[in-house]
């Protein structure tokens, strides 16, 4: 291989070292030229530039550096970079600045922040590079520095906007034109069964029922026409589960107000609408509890008719007669259709009640051990709380209720099955959640619960509605558990039903508890005549036939009032003859209740029997507490009406 000729400065002729001066000159000045060419381009550069000497003074900045740091490029010169960082931060900068310069390193690059001149701190990336010499170890660095702070409060920001809408309860979401998710939060990812991370990505048509989806091009020309859409719609859980939401979809548009994507709000009002349901099905019953009253009422006057009848004939009939046990056949038959109008007074709260303090463990056993004895493919299983609270109530009435939840689980289970039933002392909290808004205290929870057919959403919504049944025309009157629900009302209580086709039902009832003892009055056979004179006051006509003359034939005078302001015109003319007013509670224009008060203004010590088709519960109990003396309700017989008018008379 032939050797390069070595460079030799002094053998170069005179000319030759003329012209050689001649030509560096001009590379030199050449590079002055670019030299300037670049500090000009530097000048102006959208980031911060700086030429670091290799002990650390700044020699030279940029217009941005200086705008960026706040000083002139006299105040840097003769600074050090490292001067400008923050503490956390200078030791770090300081290491890497010296494995630059030994030659470690040909580019560094860190993010960090510095102090500018007004107290105000910067968040910047710096990347240092630069020459170096023969020994490899650098002259001189160049700083890039770009300024990353509104970059870094943005993330701040859209950190501190994603946390927050990761605490909202309401689902959030934003797709875009495509139809595909860019962003969910925690809400909507949980109450649609995915991770947040699993949304994403993924079409909203996932998340939505296939009717939404056919009203989806309805919505979205809504949405292009006003901006945004809001409404009820239903979406789709992974496990194919809908449910009801409310949402509002907005279209998020750039500045050239294209569509670039759609920001979603989504909240499952499934609660919600289980509870309406639950309101109209309340309000419902409450219609229908007015409507059944009215009938039984109606039904009871008609009934007081023929009661009254048959016991006048009844007076005056041998017991030998041949007339004698179709009277009584009668009365019978007046009694049975009292206990069908009592079943629909029962669902309307109008029942007759006699409540007394009661043990429902006692009730229960009693009602299942008869029951036990007519259905014995079903086995019986009891769970009774052994120091259960007492309630106050009408045990009949109770009996009938347990029985009906009986009879109602042996249908469900024609082939056998386990019915259990269980008592438990529980308070007002366990009824949280639910539509109606329980007193505060103490309650008794009676659990029936069956393994029979059990019953589809449909008719549960029904089944305490009146003449509601599953079963043929001919098999039952559907009051059984109409009258429970309206039994366990007229006793402050509730009642729940939990059910799914083919996994049986549950009922659950609710009893407020008491310490209370009450003592119960025998009413005695015997027909008890006296004197005097009475008023009667009733707005139906066959009433006040019978009436007057079963208080005829009890040994009364009897003044007839078809109404309330008869009423009062004929007692203001014979108040002081009047020792007792038998007094309809519902009357047309003047009410029982108006009535009794006009009457009280005329005569503070009248003495008023109430006489009504409903029951003492409401209305009647508000006039009983203003002082009314007693109450009987239709149908009654003479002997019934006899009793309850010497305990007025003797009533001091």
């Amino acid at each position: 291989m032939k050797a390069m000729p070595i460079y030799d400065e002094s053998k170069l002729t005179l000319g030759h070292r003329v012209a050689e001066h001649e030509k560096r000159s001009e590379t030199e000045d050449h590079l002055k030229d670019e030299g300037d060419f670049f500090i000009k381009a530097f000048e102006k550069a959208g980031v911060g530039i700086m030429i670091i000497a290799p002990d650390g003074l700044i020699h030279w900045a940029n217009q941005y550096a200086c705008a960026l740091f706040g000083h002139s490029l006299e105040e840097l010169k003769g600074l050090t970079f490292v001067d400008r960082a923050l503490p956390d931060y200078k030791e770090g900068l300081i290491r890497a600045q010296r494995e630059f310069q030994r030659g470690y390193t040909e580019s560094i690059t860190q993010e960090l922040f510095v102090q500018c001149r007004d107290g105000s701190q910067a968040w910047v990336q710096i990347t240092l590079s630069g020459r170096k010499n023969r020994e490899d170890y650098s002259t001189a660095m160049v700083a890039v520095i770009n300024d990353k702070t509104r970059k870094k409060d943005a993330e701040a920001v859209i950190k501190k906007l994603t946390y927050a809408l990761d605490q909202s309860v309401d689902g959030i979401s934003i797709h875009g034109m495509d139809g595909r998710f860019i962003y969910v939060n925690r809400a909507f990812a949980s109450m649609h069964g995915y991770s947040a991370e699993a949304l994403i990505g993924m079409k909203i048509a996932t998340t939505v029922s296939e009717d939404e989806l056919k009203n989806n091009l309805h919505r979205k020309n809504h949405i292009l026409n006003d901006g945004s859409w809001t409404g009820e719609s239903t979406h789709r859980r992974k496990d194919g589960r809908l449910f009801p939401v409310f949402i509002s979809i907005t279209q998020l548009v750039n500045d050239q107000k294209i569509p670039e994507a759609y920001l979603t709000f989504v909240r499952d009002i499934s609660q919600q609408k289980e509870i309406e349901a639950q309101l109209r099905h309340a309000q419902k019953m409450e219609a229908l509890g007015t409507l059944a009253g009215g009938i039984a009422h109606n039904f009871n006057n008609l009934l007081m008719g023929i009661q009254g009848t048959a016991s006048l004939v009844l007076l005056h009939t041998d017991p030998d007669h041949p007339h004698y046990q179709r009277l009584k056949s009668i009365e019978k038959l007046v009694h049975s259709g009292s206990k069908l109008t009592n079943q629909l007074l029962g669902y309307a709260r109008e029942g007759r009640y006699k409540v007394k303090s009661s043990h429902l463990n006692q009730l229960v056993q009693e009602t299942a051990e008869t029951f036990a004895l007519t259905k014995k493919e079903i086995l019986t299983h009891f769970d009774l709380e052994p120091n259960l609270y007492g309630i106050r109530a009408d045990e009949d009435q109770i009996e009938q209720v347990l029985l009906n939840l009986y009879i109602n689980a042996a249908e469900a289970m024609r082939s056998g099955g386990d019915l259990y039933v269980s008592t438990k002392n529980v308070t007002h909290e366990a009824m949280k959640g639910k539509p109606y808004k329980p007193k505060a205290g103490p309650y008794v929870l009676l659990t029936v619960k069956d393994t029979g057919i059990g019953m589809d959403k449909e008719t549960m919504q029904r089944i305490f509605d009146p003449f509601f049944t599953t079963k043929g025309l001919a098999e039952g009157t559907g009051l059984g558990l109409a009258s429970t629900y309206g039994i366990i009302k007229a006793h402050g209580g509730y009642i729940d039903v939990d059910s799914e086709k083919g996994y049986g039902s549950s009922f659950s009832i609710y009893l407020p508890a008491t310490e209370e003892v009450s003592e119960e009055k025998e009413l005695s056979s015997s027909l008890l005549k006296g004197r005097g004179t009475i008023l009667l006051i009733d707005d139906e006509e066959n009433v006040l036939d019978v009436g007057g003359q079963m208080l005829n034939r009890l040994g009364y005078e009897v003044l007839l009032a078809s109404g309330g302001q008869e009423a009062l015109q004929i007692y203001k003319e014979n108040q002081n003859k009047i020792d007792v007013v038998l007094l309809d509670m519902v009357m047309p224009r003047i009410s029982g209740g108006e009535t009794y008060d006009r009457m009280k203004e005329i005569n503070p010590e009248l003495k008023v029997l109430l006489i009504s088709g409903y029951s003492i519960n409401g209305q009647a109990t508000e006039i009983l507490k203003r002082g009314c003396d007693g109450f009987i309700q239709k149908p009654f017989d003479m002997s019934e009406l006899s009793q309850k008018i010497r305990e007025v008379l003797d009533k001091e």
